[in-house]
C-alpha cells in the first residue's frame, strides 16, 4: 500500500510516470490529478503511520528521509535542464513532495502541522499556476 501511495505522490524512484502524464494532459485538468489528491494521500499516510505504526517510528522514519532527500535532489537538478513548462512543473512537484515527506518523517505533532501548512500553500500555488 505504501509503495502505491508513493507512486501517486511521484516520489523518487516512482516518479517517472508523472512527467509523461503532465506533458500529455490538458492544462486545465492537470491540476486535479497533480495537486488535489496529494492532500488526501498524505492524510491517509498520517492515519496509517501515526495511528497504526507509531511505535515503529524509529524504523520507518529513516526510509522516508532517504526517499525525501532523493526526491528533492532529483526534482531540483533534473528541473534545471527542462525546456517545457509542464516538465518543469512536474519536477517541481517531485521536489515539493520531498519537502513534505521531510515534515512527515519527523514523527511529531509539529511536523504534521508543518506538513498541512505546506500542503495548503502548495495547493494555492498549484491553483494559481494550473488555472
Amino acid at each position: 500500500i505504501f509503495i502505491s501511495l508513493l507512486f501517486k505522490l511521484s516520489i523518487v524512484p516512482f516518479h517517472l510516470w508523472s512527467l509523461d502524464v503532465y506533458e500529455g494532459s490538458p492544462t486545465s485538468s492537470t491540476f486535479f490529478f497533480a495537486v488535489i489528491p496529494k492532500l488526501g494521500i498524505f492524510i491517509l499516510l498520517i492515519r496509517i503511520f501515526y495511528s497504526s505504526f507509531f511505535e515503529y517510528t524509529i524504523k520507518w522514519r529513516y526510509y522516508i528521509v532517504v526517499l525525501a532527500v532523493l526526491s528533492i535532489i532529483v526534482g531540483s537538478f533534473a528541473g534545471l535542464e527542462q525546456r517545457k513548462l509542464k516538465s518543469l512543473l512536474a519536477y517541481s512537484s517531485i521536489s515539493h513532495m520531498g519537502y513534505v515527506l521531510i515534515a512527515f518523517s519527523t514523527g511529531t505533532f509539529e511536523g504534521i502541522q508543518m506538513l498541512f501548512c505546506y500542503l495548503v500553500l502548495y495547493m494555492v500555488a498549484g491553483l494559481c499556476i494550473w488555472s
